[in-house]
């Protein structure tokens, strides 16, 4: 398999990942990235164990980044204002 393979399933968890965030899925999805995530690194592993290692290394620095990203803007979403209540404009207390 070539590398082009892992690249595709890091797009799809990192896909996974916001959809899960922004989403009420129950989970779903979240199963879904973690499944996109574990074979990109398969993947990636059977290709070479360099390309393997650096596979993980950039998911384990990249998905917190992602996560806080996410939750600096998730009381910006539509579903957030609603979650917190909040008004368009409307600071919180």
């Amino acid at each position: 398999m070539t590398l082009a393979y892992v690249v595709l399933m890091l797009v799809g968890f990192y896909f996974c990942v916001v959809a899960e965030f922004m989403l009420p899925t129950g989970g779903m999805l979240g199963a879904t990235s973690v499944a996109f995530l574990v074979a990109a690194v398969w993947i990636a592993f059977s290709h070479s164990f360099l390309a393997g290692t650096a596979t993980l290394l950039f998911a384990l620095l990249t998905t917190p980044l992602l996560l806080m990203g996410m939750v600096r803007a998730w009381p910006h979403t539509p579903l957030g204002r609603r979650m917190l209540n909040r008004r368009p404009g409307e600071q919180p207390q």
